[in-house]
């Protein structure tokens, strides 16, 4: 039996500010500056199992979306996860699971505000074959 492998952990933080000529604007639908989150923060782990299995998940938080003090797109948490097995060098079999914590979130929504693009959660098995 093998020993584990160390947790491989990283952490990101983005802080993003724009700052857009209001003449360049004139004309254009939608503002930049209400279509990007301001924060996003993420968290990543992956773990090598015995027997050839992995297991690899990651969190992130995203704050809302828009400008002038308008929320077009509520700030969200997405947790995804991922369990795998490597049968020899090149055939690989996993189960994923994405946007576990809630059935569905927004993530942007278009220059009016009327249509919001919904990310569903989803569960799926993933085989690769690599030659």
């Amino acid at each position: 039996m093998g020993r584990l492998q160390p947790l491989k952990f990283n952490v990101g933080y983005t802080m993003t500010h724009i700052t857009v000529d209001e003449v360049a604007l004139a004309g254009t639908p939608g503002s930049t500056d209400a279509t990007t989150p301001r924060v996003q923060v993420q968290a990543r782990s992956l773990v090598n199992l015995r027997h050839n299995y992995e297991w690899d998940s990651s969190v992130a938080w995203v704050s809302p979306l828009g400008a002038g003090g308008t929320v077009s797109v509520p700030a969200y948490v997405r947790l995804d996860s991922r369990l795998g097995r490597h049968f020899g060098e090149f055939f690989d079999l996993s189960i994923v699971g994405q946007n576990l914590l809630q059935s569905c979130h927004s993530e942007f929504a278009d220059t009016d505000n009327i249509v919001h693009a919904l990310i569903a959660r989803s569960i799926y098995i993933r085989a690769t074959w690599r030659f």
